[in-house]
């Protein structure tokens, strides 16, 4: 059967399995895991989804704006809005004071605090009286409005409809299936679009089981108490995990590694490989909700994101990546400039990004983001990505940056501790096979690392390069030369 909207799949899990666990949420540390059923996460979505009406009327197309943590008031939230046609505008809780009161300001809806949201968890027998009847909205109206990360400007807030998002999941679900059987975990934060799909998403299709916790820490806690058999990290979470025994850090049913906001490196990928766990790459944008290309469990590589998922057309101009399709964003909230300056009056939306076609396979290998390329005194151009990726493949370093200098090649590291035993015979190492012009001339640490509350680090994590350059003056830079 066709579906076109998240509510009519929850609701259908609802019908044929209300007492088959959906969802095991970590209230933090000190508590134990708890798990719900269907029913009982449809019963405490309805009282919240009363609750809102209650307090602000039956509002379709209402934006529910709320700090976001990945707790179990977020979800409901969503569920919530899903339920009442309203639209769910999460602020991501780590964010700078500064940033996330802009971003409350621009959303332009309705604030709540995450611990007024009603949450009673009493069985499946909730009194009717107590639930608000669902309405959901039309399936091209919005559902979402996710935050871009910042990576080249500041955040803008994507309109994704109910339609964009379920599709966009099926895609992915369809790259990498996920049956009812298996456990996913979700870490990484669901105010953003690649958790948002890439894991409560799929979740929804599949009617699998999902953990829920946020980071490093919920990593090891929740993991080791239920044994996912798929988890979605970014990278630096994905070598932290790898350093430690499978047996006891609950990796002995995990079969699927995803990785976003950033490529894993060769090394750590073979490496996950051997434990017999496949990784995936995929790679998006949250205009586009955020998957374009995914990888699948028989042709995943290193370097390569897969080919593009089933409902997109696409097409490369000049090594530029442009996309079409039914998953793409309805626009950026009250600002029609900017959407039409994103996607033309044709559809394509430029996605800013330089590829390459991998001849052998078809996948995708993103080149990083055309307005960084750089092109040096010699007449050559490089991309600073691939040297990067090649750079943080190094245990110590969790971020590198290259821009130019004086018309010197520079690369500025950042590692967990101010001294390392980082040397400049092994930064150079993984650079070999580059030409000469393409390898860095000179090597500097930067202390203390960024953050994103001193406006250096993009909401995924990965580097604002000009905020990080500009900030060089007041960090802590050494030239590495031994």
């Amino acid at each position: 059967m066709v579906q076109d909207h998240f509510w009519t799949v929850f609701a259908g899990h609802v019908q044929r399995k209300p007492r088959r666990v959906a969802l095991v949420y970590d209230p933090g540390p000190g508590s134990g895991l708890v798990s719900l059923n269907w029913s009982e996460l449809n019963n405490m979505t309805g009282r919240v989804a009363a609750w809102l009406d209650q307090n602000f009327g039956i509002a379709s197309g209402q934006r529910i704006v709320h700090t976001s943590t990945n707790s179990l008031s977020d979800l409901l939230i969503w569920m919530a809005c899903l339920r009442t046609g309203r639209v769910d505008v999460p602020i991501d809780g780590h964010l700078s004071q500064a940033m996330a009161h802009d971003l409350i300001r621009r959303a332009a809806g309705q604030w709540i605090e995450s611990s007024d949201v009603p949450i009673r968890h009493d069985g499946v027998d909730a009194p009717p009286a107590a639930l608000s009847p669902p309405r959901p909205s039309s399936a091209d109206d919005d559902a979402v409005v996710l935050w871009t990360s910042g990576t080249t400007s500041r955040p803008q807030g994507v309109r994704l409809s109910n339609r964009a998002l379920l599709i966009n999941a099926q895609d992915k679900l369809e790259a990498v299936p996920q049956s009812i059987d298996d456990v996913r975990l979700t870490v990484l934060p669901f105010c953003h679009a690649y958790a948002r799909t890439c894991d409560v998403g799929t979740w929804l299709i599949s009617g699998c089981t999902l953990a829920i916790s946020r980071g490093g820490e919920g990593l090891q806690r929740v993991a080791a108490a239920v044994h996912p058999t798929h988890v979605n990290l970014v990278p630096v979470l994905a070598k932290r995990w790898l350093n430690q025994a499978p047996d006891s850090n609950g990796q002995s049913r995990l079969r699927v590694l995803g990785c976003g906001g950033a490529g894993l490196d060769e090394a750590t990928f073979h490496r996950w490989t051997e434990r017999g766990v496949t990784v995936i790459h995929g790679y998006g944008l949250t205009e586009t909700g955020p998957v374009i290309a995914s990888a699948t469990v028989s042709d995943a590589r290193p370097g390569l994101v897969g080919p593009v998922t089933r409902h997109w057309q696409h097409r490369v101009i000049d090594g530029r990546l442009f996309v079409r399709g039914p998953a793409v964003m309805s626009g950026y909230i009250d600002d029609a400039p900017a959407t039409a300056l994103r996607i033309d009056p044709d559809g394509w939306l430029d996605t800013g990004d330089a590829v390459a076609v991998d001849p052998t396979s078809g996948q995708l290998k993103i080149l990083g983001r055309c307005d960084d390329v750089i092109v040096l005194d010699c007449g050559h151009k490089i991309q600073p990505t691939d040297v990067e990726r090649r750079l943080e493949s190094i245990p110590p370093i969790r971020h590198a940056m290259v821009g130019q200098e004086d018309g010197v090649l520079v690369a500025w590291i950042v590692t967990d501790q101010p001294n390392d035993s980082l040397t400049l015979e092994s930064l150079l190492e993984p650079l070999g096979d580059l030409p000469n012009y393409a390898r860095p001339k000179q090597f500097f640490r930067v202390w203390p690392p960024p953050t994103q509350a001193d406006g250096s680090l993009t909401m995924k994590g990965t580097i604002r390069r000009r905020e990080l350059a500009q900030s060089l003056s007041q960090r802590s830079v050494t030239p590495i030369v031994g």
